[in-house]
C-alpha cells in the first residue's frame, strides 16, 4: 500500500525554531560522551505552553583530526526528539574547513547534511585511526593519503573532509546522544501523562496518510513522521513552496534516513540554512 504525505501551506502561527526565542525555553542540560576523551553538553528546548520539548541542540567545539593538524569544529548540531539528526548550524566568521584549510564549498554544506543523515553510512565501521591507513581501500576507493586525511571518490562524500564527516556523523548518530535525547522525551512526556502518539488530526485514508501542517504542532509533526518511519510505509512527498524551513528539514531528513527517491535535498535544503 502507497502512502502519500502532501506538505500544506498556510503555516501560520508556527514556532519557526532556528530564529525565535518566543514561547520557547530550555531545559535542564545534560551530558553525553562520544569517546574516552570527548563529552558534550545537551540542551533540550521547550514548548513554554505544555512543557514539551521541541528539540535539542549541543554547541559542539571539537578536534576532527586526533593528531592536531586539523582546524577546530566550531557548530551547533541540533536532533530531534526521538535523538535523529536534525540540521547542524556553522558560525559564518568561522566556517568549515577541509585539508590544507581549504574552505567548505556551499554544496559541500549541503553534502555534509546528507551524510549526517545517512545511518548505514560506511563511516559506522571505521575508527578515527583507520582513515589515514592504506587498508581502508577495503571500504573505499581512494586517490591519495595524506596525514590529515584520505580523499574519497564518491559523490556522496566530501573531498579533503573524511575526518570532519567521520566526528561529526558519529556524534550525530552513534551512542550516548541519541539514545540520551530519547529517553529525555519519554520522561518529558511521561510527566504531563502524554503518549508519544500521532494526535487524531492525523487522517488515515484508504491509500494514504494525510497529514496537517497546519494542525500539528512542531512536536506533534516529529511523532507522526517517527510513527510513520516505525512502521516502515512507504511514503511519497510533495513539495510545496513557502513551507516553515525547519518543517522542510523534518521532512527532509526522513526522506534521506529512509532512502526515498526524488528526495531533492538540493532543491529543498540551501546552504545559507547552516550558516549564521
Amino acid at each position: 500500500m502507497l502512502f502519500f504525505i502532501p506538505l500544506l501551506l498556510a503555516l501560520l502561527g508556527f514556532i519557526r525554531i532556528s530564529n525565535t526565542t518566543e514561547n520557547i525555553q530550555k531545559g535542564k542540560e545534560f551530558t553525553a560522551q562520544i569517546n574516552d576523551s570527548t563529552q558534550i553538553t545537551i540542551i533540550p528546548v521547550l514548548d513554554t505552553k505544555n512543557q514539551l520539548p521541541l528539540y535539542y541542540y549541543s554547541n559542539l567545539h571539537v578536534h576532527a583530526c586526533n593528531t592536531g593538524e586539523c582546524k577546530l569544529i566550531d557548530m551547533t548540531m541540533y536532533w530531534d526528539i526521538f535523538g535523529h539528526y536534525f540540521k547542524y548550524v556553522v558560525p559564518k566568521n568561522n566556517p568549515l574547513t577541509k585539508v590544507n584549510h581549504k574552505l567548505f564549498s556551499k554544496s559541500d554544506y549541503v553534502r555534509l547534511h546528507i551524510i549526517l543523515n545517512d545511518t548505514t553510512s560506511k563511516l559506522k565501521r571505521l575508527s578515527i585511526y583507520e582513515l589515514t591507513e592504506k587498508q581502508v581501500n577495503k571500504n573505499y576507493k581512494v586517490d591519495a593519503v595524506t596525514g590529515a586525511s584520505i580523499k574519497i571518490v564518491d559523490k556522496t562524500k566530501i573531498k579533503g573532509a573524511i575526518k570532519t564527516s567521520f566526528t561529526l556523523w558519529h556524534i550525530a548518530n552513534l551512542g550516548e546522544p541519541s539514545r540520551k535525547i530519547y529517553e529525555a522525551t519519554q520522561t518529558y512526556f511521561k510527566q504531563k501523562n502524554r503518549d508519544l502518539l500521532p494526535t487524531q488530526k492525523t487522517v488515515e485514508l484508504n491509500n494514504h496518510v494525510l497529514v496537517d501542517s497546519k494542525a500539528l504542532s512542531f512536536t506533534e509533526l516529529q511523532v507522526t513522521l517517527h510513527m510513520l518511519e516505525e512502521k516502515q510505509l512507504d511514503v511519497r512527498f510533495k513539495y510545496q513552496n513557502n513551507l516553515d524551513k525547519d518543517k522542510i528539514f523534518l521532512f527532509n531528513d526522513y526522506c534521506l534516513r529512509n532512502r526515498y527517491k526524488g528526495c531533492e535535498t538540493e532543491k529543498w535544503i540551501k546552504a545559507d540554512d547552516f550558516l549564521n
